[in-house]
């Protein structure tokens, strides 16, 4: 399914109800490219500084996936590689190669993508202001320091002043690795996830992407 967003902004489609895998070429075919991380957090945080309750709703109260991808190792615990506006992700097609919903990676793909390594970085655990603003991860996706501030801070007045009144939140969510190197996409959680950075999904699952 495809929709145009709130506020009839120009060149600005919503592709949800099918799979990751199905979506991305849709996008392609459109002539659009896919929303990254930051992309997305730049136009959540706008509707909330605009206070349009209508595109609060669809920005805020919705899941969203994303060119952005996280590697997993080979059976590898204490790693991963988070990598930004992934080609592979960006090309990929109901023939792609997967294992569990994620990319099967040749080996020698983890060190030619270019992105930056995590060592035993920290998830599932619902992150405080501070510390989401400090988090490494969030630092990289974000693509900018300053903005991450401004965007964790509004965002956290969100959760606590929506019910449940989270005062945490942003965790971050990753995948296991398998016998071989994997991608997955990173998609952003709605309000109700507490905004949660999820690296745990399947390309063979329902997705939700904007194509501008």
């Amino acid at each position: 399914m495809v929709k145009v967003l709130p506020g009839n902004e120009a060149g600005y489609r919503f592709f949800s109800i099918d799979k990751y895998k199905a979506l991305m070429p849709q996008i392609k075919d459109a002539g659009l490219k896919p929303m990254n991380l930051a992309d997305v957090m730049k136009k959540q945080l706008e509707a909330i500084n605009k206070n349009d309750r209508k595109e609060i709703y669809f920005w805020l109260y919705k899941f969203f996936s994303t060119a952005d991808g996280v590697i997993y190792p080979a059976e590898q615990f204490d790693l991963i590689k988070v990598v930004l506006d992934v080609a592979m992700l960006k090309n990929i097609n109901e023939r792609t190669r997967l294992s569990s919903g994620a990319v099967i990676l040749p080996p020698q793909e983890y060190d030619r993508l270019d992105g930056k390594e995590f060592w035993n970085p920290r998830f599932s655990e619902k992150l405080t202001r501070q510390e989401a603003k400090n988090d490494p991860i969030w630092q990289y996706v974000s693509r900018d320091k300053p903005f991450l501030d401004e965007y964790v801070d509004a965002i956290f007045k969100e959760m606590e002043r929506t019910p449940p009144h989270n005062s945490k939140g942003m965790d971050i969510y990753l995948s296991s690795p398998q016998k071989v190197p994997t991608l997955r996409p990173l998609s952003i959680g709605s309000i109700n996830r507490r905004f949660a950075l999820d690296g745990c999904d399947s390309l063979e699952t329902d997705a939700q992407l904007i194509g501008f």
